[in-house]
């Protein structure tokens, strides 16, 4: 579990996958209200992927994107409004050509 301290805040995250595939990221408010925002970037700093809702009927956001493995990729989750709260993270690689 993370928290956000302050309107707009924001928390930087590092990792470097061990196989190649496919990553989905997850945030989850748990504090009600709390609206979040993700920002994945590639080992040059490149956006990559990036989501604020993941639908109509949530403030949680929700990305997929491709992994290499061996590369370092950085996410940023944003507080999105005044709001301030508890919020996690999860990440799910699938593995490329399946189990």
């Amino acid at each position: 579990m993370y928290f956000f301290s302050t309107a707009g805040d924001e928390d930087f995250f590092v990792f470097t996958p061990t196989a190649d595939g496919r990553v989905k990221l997850n945030t989850a408010a748990i504090t009600r209200g709390l609206n979040t925002a993700v920002d994945v970037f590639d080992s040059n700093g490149i956006l990559i992927a990036t989501n604020d809702d993941a639908h109509s009927k949530t403030r949680n956001s929700r990305v997929t994107f491709d992994v290499t493995a061996g590369q370092t990729y950085s996410f940023r989750v944003r507080a999105v409004g005044s709001k301030q709260g508890d919020f996690s993270v999860a990440l799910d690689l699938l593995l490329a050509g399946g189990l």
